[in-house]
């Protein structure tokens, strides 16, 4: 789908550049917060702790000066988010062990 409106360009470009970094940053906080101490608890509910990802992964995408060159394919795109839960759930888990020791 193409977009004929000439306002539309710019805010087209920066969803195609900001999405990509957001779910990457999303993805990395997912990782954190399924293994963190205190978030991982089933006391914390899903939506809270949903909104809460989404908060932090605005925060931090907002606070970039630029933004990530996401692959023109579908595959890489996948693994780099799987390369970053991974190395959310590692941070997640070095937290819960040094609150566990």
């Amino acid at each position: 789908m193409a977009v004929d409106a000439p306002g539309m360009q710019p805010a087209v470009a920066w969803l195609t550049a900001s999405v990509p970094t957001f779910i990457l940053i999303w993805a990395r906080t997912m990782g954190l917060f399924l293994q963190a101490p205190v978030y991982s608890s089933k006391q914390v509910p899903g939506t809270v702790r949903q909104g809460l990802m989404i908060c932090i992964s605005l925060n931090i995408m907002f606070s970039l000066d630029s933004y990530v060159m996401a692959p023109n394919m579908l595959f890489p795109f996948i693994v780099m988010a799987m390369q970053e839960f991974i190395v959310g759930s590692m941070f997640g888990f070095a937290a819960n062990m040094m609150f566990l020791a």
